[in-house]
């Protein structure tokens, strides 16, 4: 896992990674971000937990259709700034890698 933090630039980072590798970006923020390939959950709809369960459900079913190979990156994109939620994200990350279903996770909170 790469943690990228801070309150400002994050988005354009973000960007760059998606136009150097076409990951995929999931997105755990009230606004929609302009980035194509993005998926994306608002806090006011669903749990951090929520939203960490649908991240590992869409990469079981990516990695499957791609013949068990994992996927090379994906972008968790937050402004998560609570230590609880922090770590609770953490954690799935590490269960994905522990899968074997993303080479890297880059997550990006505050």
């Amino acid at each position: 896992m790469i943690r990228v933090t801070g309150r400002n630039q994050k988005s354009e980072i973000a960007h760059a990674i998606q136009q150097y590798n076409e990951s995929d970006i999931y997105s755990y923020y009230e606004d929609l971000l302009p980035f194509a390939r993005e998926y994306h959950a608002s806090p006011s709809a669903c749990t951090v937990e929520e939203f960490c369960k649908f991240i590992m459900d869409s990469l079981e079913e990516k990695v499957k259709a791609n013949e068990y190979l994992p996927i090379s990156m994906i972008v968790i994109y937050t402004n998560l700034d609570e230590p609880i939620k922090i770590a609770i994200v953490e954690n799935y990350i590490k269960e994905i890698e522990k899968k074997n279903l993303v080479g890297n996770v880059v997550f990006m909170t505050r």
